[in-house]
């Protein structure tokens, strides 16, 4: 049997966004994919909430920041979930994934937005 059956799987998970936005759907976003990930007897590895504002990344520095903590954790990462909760900012997400050099697979999520939640302050850039 392979050893990657033989341990619990450990998901890397970044939440994208953009700095203009609203920070509350990438809180929400957060907190629902850990606690699915957790539901699955999945780890997760992320930075606290509080490393990045908003618990996001949306810069080159927060991509430094998880590249960097992905690499500490690269033994233990068997894929990577990157969800953007309002589109996020792809270039930040995309030298993450450059600099952590993990080589896992990658599954990129995105939300819909709510017909009736399209103001500044509520939309999430999906329409």
């Amino acid at each position: 049997m392979s050893t990657i059956f033989q341990r619990r799987i450990t998901l890397g998970v970044v939440i994208g966004s953009r700095a203009f936005f609203s920070p509350a759907p990438c809180k929400a976003a957060r907190d629902d994919v850990l606690a699915q990930l957790a539901k699955l007897n999945i780890d997760a590895v992320i930075l606290p909430y509080e490393a990045t504002a908003n618990g996001a990344v949306q810069s080159i520095a927060d991509a430094d920041l998880y590249a960097a903590h992905f690499k500490a954790n690269a033994d233990r990462i068997d894929g990577l979930v990157i969800c953007l909760p309002n589109f996020g900012d792809e270039i930040a997400v995309a030298e993450l994934v450059n600099r952590a050099r993990l080589n896992v697979p990658i599954l990129l999520q995105a939300s819909n937005d709510e017909v009736s939640k399209v103001s500044v302050s509520e939309r999430r850039d999906a329409f």
